[in-house]
């Protein structure tokens, strides 16, 4: 930092100062002013001085617990709700009893007992992952803010991901999804079933839907509805991805299943096109889907031999399906990439 000369010295002669600006014990920042010296150079030497100090006391005082919920604050405001309900359930779940300590006293040992700690679990490589990639950056945050001088995020290596074999992709024949779709007995859930499995939409984006997202025989899509909160209720917030921006045609099966739906919706006198599509006041629950998609895949499965028995897939992997039926149908791989939203081909070739 410079030294300034103050137009008055001191009856003495004593006229250069530095300025500084650390954090005290409690995380504040706070802007000081020395006392003046009679050199330049005496001033430099007892700023390096006053600020080796101040960083020692520092990294004594400032745990580790204080660097990662002000690294979370920093982060609310650039971040999705959703994304930073994950971060702080990382956080105070994961890495903040796993680090008691002040930042300058984690230890290798430390480190290890960590990695311990989510091999223990069973964890998968890429959540361990994860986990490594949020400590290091709190440690950055800590570097950056408060000037703490460690290489401790540097021992803590990555898991490698060579032998992990990778997760078989599921998905549904077309006529795998009409025996599940013939022992839908609820109107709203074959609907919404329907436009998963034809229009490839994520789940939020689903649930997501009011009726005046529907716009000649297309669904604009603008929005996702979220669960990750942190006052465990729903919010509206943006898609994914900018590629998730989009408008999709609705192939014919569906559209009939969404206009009488509709028919059916409007014909009760406090209609309003602002209803949820499905839920009308909120959302569906997605424990509610869930709960539903897998019962009926029981329903279909009923006395049926091992052969006839579709697929227990997961409910994403209605979105995989539409992708492998538009693909047998003859669209490109970028066709299929623009109809299902997805940022980079690579996604849409797995």
């Amino acid at each position: 930092m410079p030294v300034y000369k103050d137009s008055k010295p001191t009856k003495d002669g004593r006229k250069y100062y530095y300025r500084v600006y650390y954090t005290n014990s409690s995380g504040k920042r706070i802007k000081g002013k020395s006392k003046r010296f009679k050199t330049e150079k005496e001033a430099k030497s007892e700023e390096a001085k006053f600020l080796l100090k101040s960083n020692e006391h520092q990294q004594e005082k400032i745990s580790f617990k204080m660097i990662a919920l002000d690294y979370l604050e920093n982060r609310k405001q650039r971040i999705k709700p959703s994304t930073y309900y994950d971060i702080t359930k990382i956080i105070n779940v994961h890495l903040i009893p796993n680090f008691v300590k002040t930042i300058d006293k984690i230890t290798v040992l430390d480190l290890d007992n960590f990695k311990k700690y989510m091999d223990k679990r069973g964890y998968s490589v890429k959540y361990k992952n994860d986990l490594i990639m949020y400590f290091k950056g709190i440690i950055k945050h800590a570097k950056i803010k408060y000037d703490i001088y460690t290489t401790i995020d540097d021992k803590l290596e990555r898991y490698s991901d060579r032998f992990t074999p990778a997760k078989k992709m599921l998905f549904w024949t077309y006529d795998e999804f009409k025996r599940f779709d013939e022992v839908i007995d609820d109107l709203e859930y074959r609907t919404l079933f329907n436009l998963l499995y034809f229009c490839g939409l994520r789940r939020c984006e689903a649930l997501a839907l009011n009726w005046h997202d529907i716009i000649n025989n297309k669904i604009d899509i603008q929005k996702n509805v979220t669960y990750k909160t942190l006052n465990g209720l729903w919010e509206i917030i943006t898609p994914k991805t900018k590629n998730s921006f989009r408008i999709v045609s609705i192939p014919n099966k569906a559209l009939a299943l969404l206009t009488e739906l509709n028919e059916y919706r409007t014909s009760f006198t406090n209609f309003d096109e602002e209803d949820f599509i499905f839920g009308i006041s909120r959302p569906l629950p997605l424990t509610t889907l869930q709960r539903k998609f897998d019962n009926y895949i029981k329903k279909a499965n009923e006395g049926k031999k091992k052969e006839e028995k579709i697929k227990e897939i997961r409910l994403h992997d209605l979105r995989h399906s539409v992708g492998t039926l538009l693909h047998i149908n003859g669209a490109d791989i970028r066709e299929i990439q623009e109809w299902l939203g997805h940022s980079s081909i690579s996604s849409t070739n797995r």
